[in-house]
This record gives structure tokens, C-alpha cells and sequence, in this order.
């Protein structure tokens, strides 16, 4: 099945992109610094603060694409490289803000490591994510 897309839709598409892409730029920040104004930053903080930071991301290759100007190539190239990694690291970060409530509630806690789960899932997650991004 081809899809044809006429000229309106994808006008109306780009100027909905050019209002919503801010909007998510501007939630990102606002999420940051509330995440690190907070004097205590837990194991779950960290989680959003990282899911939060992998969004800021992927709205910057938003916004990427939303102004395309000059050697496209080498520019999707790296909007790309930053597209992939952000939901990649987007879906560890969920992932593991999901294992983490689960083992909060399902054991005492007293058991469980956060900060070595916290460090663990950082490492596997940037080396898929540059395993991935690289191949």
C-alpha cells in the first residue's frame, strides 16, 4: 500500500510539530530542575531525572527536524545517533523505574541495593544504547 500525504496535511503536521516540540522542550526543563532543586535525590529520582533527560533528548532531534538546513546528510546522521539512543535509554529508564516499584512493594526493601541496581542499569544501558547506535 503506498501512502499519498497531501500538501495541507503535512503543512498542518510540520506546524503541529512546531507547537508541541517547545512544549515538550519547556515540560523537559521544568521536570530537570524541580528533579534537581530537591535536596534529597533518591534511587527514583534519579530514574525520572534520567527518563526526563532522555526526552529533553529526543526533543532536541525534534527540533532537528523541524529546521533542516544545510548538509543534510551529515545532520540526519546525527539526529539519528541522538533519536535511537534517547528511546533506547527512554525504555531502560522506564524499565527500571518499573523494577524498582515492583521491588519496593514486593519485599521489605532491606534486601535490595539501590544504588548498586541504580550503577548496574546505567552501565547496561549505555553500553546497549552505544551498542546499538554503533551497529
Amino acid at each position: 500500500m503506498i501512502w499519498y500525504i497531501s500538501e495541507s496535511f503535512a503543512q498542518i503536521t510540520y506546524l503541529l510539530g512546531c507547537i508541541i516540540v517547545p512544549l515538550s522542550f519547556l515540560g523537559c526543563l521544568w521536570t530537570c530542575y524541580f528533579c534537581l532543586k530537591r535536596r534529597i535525590m533518591n534511587t527514583f529520582l534519579k530514574y525520572i531525572l534520567g527518563l526526563t533527560l532522555a526526552n529533553l533528548f529526543y526533543t532536541v532531534a525534534n527540533i532537528m527536524s523541524l529546521f533542516r538546513t544545510g548538509n543534510l546528510d551529515s545532520r540526519c546522521k546525527i539526529e539519528g545517533v541522538i533519536r535511537e539512543s534517547s528511546w533506547i535509554l527512554s525504555l531502560i529508564f522506564a524499565s527500571c523505574i518499573a523494577i524498582l516499584c515492583y521491588k519496593s512493594s514486593a519485599c521489605d526493601g532491606s534486601s535490595f541495593n539501590h544504588g548498586r541496581f541504580f550503577r548496574a542499569s546505567l552501565t547496561v544501558g549505555f553500553l546497549v544504547c552505544s551498542f546499538l547506535v554503533s551497529g
